[in-house]
């Protein structure tokens, strides 16, 4: 607003303002993405219209420590702000709409090409009720297939919950795995930080996702075979149960009479289900531990039969000559169906299907920037789209292989000290030698200006010394450098039984490679 003040002013101004709020929206982000296919919740709403509230505030400090203010009033701020959370939504839905009507068109499309594949093949070979039993067979193996394959993606977002309840954004990845390796005082940890920032980063994220993913499927995968082996039980006796009846009859049959009979046990089975909640109303008994009761007993027969009856598969609806012996052809084909892998070994297939989707999706929504500080190797935690990379834990340039132009010693200066940035630096590709990190990053590495000059703290000063003493055998042989670790930091953080030898190289190589992306340098850049 002041027109005097300098251009610069207002643009380090509006760039704090920005990352401010990009903060904010990037939250938002993760909360519509990880409703998934559900609404957002009205809490989380309102939780994050408090938080733009909270930014205004923080914003308007920033610009009044500038002498600059809003030029009216905040309320364009805001208004500006609730728009852009409502544009954020709107495009998650819509992109949940076009994936959802993409799923459905491919459904349509293999279910266009199954039926007229099932119609020639009647019309060609005359096929009786053996064969057509067994394409009633196989498409219900099909229809259920599906229907578990809905139920799984809930225990899958029920892991994602968890995991982004831990590590939210891409911010807390990173922070988290500074902490875990730096702050905990692992050293093969650290050298794996060093390494490939990125790749740990991911490992940690795996690591987790495993342990939530291994404390859901514990809990729930043992219902779900069971489940799914009732399903196929009532399947097959309700099938054998109708050709018993329909045999007797003398009207032609269809099986659309199959599919008839199958709703009318699940609406049966639901009544049971009513009438064992009154009886247990009016006669209660105390139950031994683990016992089941009456009611749980009658929910789950109910809830086979009701998929059963909802997944029937849409087929031709062809004439049955000879119900038993459909039923009968009908059941062989269910059990050679269930024999060719046990329910068990087929629903662990397809939660770790489930899973494994799951786990690429939230790992791209918090892998966030995979640029790291050319000075010092450590990961760039900004949120959102941005120009402008920054790191809040900056390492020794040595951890990145940095060391002296002409004595080759390891630069343990702190990489936002003054002295790192005066010292002269070698270009990345070694054939040229700047005269400072300005210098070098204006040349080579611009996205990462302005670059932070600052005395590190006593805390963090300790956390890298220990982290370099115990870490620098393996750093200096990857790095070729020469060692000039001072003997005082040797004498206050060596930890003999502890620190790293040269061998862990190869197994942080090892460690990493299921993370590590393909076109990742494989050689370190020696400077």
């Amino acid at each position: 607003r002041e027109a005097s003040l300098s251009g610069s002013v207002v643009e380090a101004a509006a760039a704090e303002v920005k990352e401010l709020v990009t903060v904010v929206m990037s939250r938002w982000r993760d909360i519509v993405s990880g409703a998934g296919m559900q609404f957002i919740s009205q809490q989380d709403a309102v939780d994050i219209m408090m938080e733009i509230n909270l930014t205004l505030e923080e914003c308007e400090e920033v610009l009044k420590e500038r002498g600059i203010s809003f030029s009216s009033s905040p309320v364009p701020f805001l208004n500006a702000a609730h728009l852009e959370l409502r544009w954020i939504a709107f495009d998650h839905f819509v992109q949940r709409e076009q994936r959802r009507v993409k799923e459905q068109l491919a459904s349509l499309h293999k279910f266009k090409s199954s039926m007229r594949d099932e119609f020639m093949s009647i019309l060609q070979r005359q096929k009786g009720d053996v064969d057509r039993a067994s394409i009633v067979g196989g498409r219900y193996e099909e229809s259920i297939e599906e229907w578990l394959d809905n139920l799984l993606v809930g225990f899958a977002a029920d892991v994602r919950g968890q995991v982004l309840k831990d590590m939210p954004d891409a911010s807390s990845a990173a922070e988290r795995a500074y902490q875990h390796a730096f702050v905990e005082r692992q050293w093969l940890e650290v050298l794996e930080y060093c390494y490939d920032v990125n790749a740990y980063v991911r490992k940690i994220f795996h690591n987790l996702f495993a342990q939530r993913k291994a404390t859901v499927v514990r809990e729930k995968k043992p219902k779900l075979v069971e489940q799914v082996a009732g399903i196929f039980d009532a399947l097959v006796n309700m099938a054998l149960q109708w050709g018993r009846q329909a045999s007797k009859s003398h009207r032609q049959i269809r099986v659309s009479d199959l599919q008839q009979f199958v709703a009318r046990e699940a609406a049966q089975k639901a009544a049971e289900v009513e009438a064992a909640k009154i009886q247990a109303a009016h006669n209660p008994r105390r139950r031994e531990p683990g016992e089941e009761s009456p009611v749980d007993k009658a929910q789950a027969l109910a809830l086979c039969f009701r998929v059963v009856s909802d997944r029937f598969p849409i087929t031709a609806d062809f004439i049955v000559d000879d119900a038993a012996k459909f039923a009968e052809a009908f059941t062989r084909k269910v059990a050679s169906i269930r024999s060719e892998r046990s329910v068990e070994e087929r629903v662990g297939a397809m939660v770790e299907r489930a899973m494994m989707d799951q786990e690429a999706e939230v790992w791209n929504l918090i892998k966030g920037c995979q640029s790291s500080c050319p000075c010092c190797g450590s990961k760039c935690d900004v949120l959102g789209d941005h120009s402008t990379h920054s790191c809040t834990h900056h390492l020794f340039p040595a951890f990145n292989g940095w060391r002296n132009a002409q004595t080759k010693e390891a630069t343990l200066d702190a990489c936002k000290s003054k002295q790192n940035r005066s010292a002269a630096k070698r270009s990345d590709c070694g054939r040229k030698l700047y005269r400072n990190l300005d210098d070098y990053l204006i040349a080579e590495h611009p996205d990462w200006l302005p670059f932070p000059v600052e005395d590190m703290e006593l805390v963090a000063d300790s956390i890298l010394k220990a982290a370099w003493v115990n870490c620098r055998v393996p750093l200096l042989k990857r790095y070729k450098m020469v060692d000039s670790t001072p003997r005082q930091w040797i004498q206050a953080y060596q930890e003999p039984n502890r620190a790293l030898d040269e061998a862990s190289l190869k197994i942080v190589e090892e460690r990493l490679a299921p993370f590590r992306e393909k076109k990742t340098r494989d050689n370190p850049v020696i400077r």
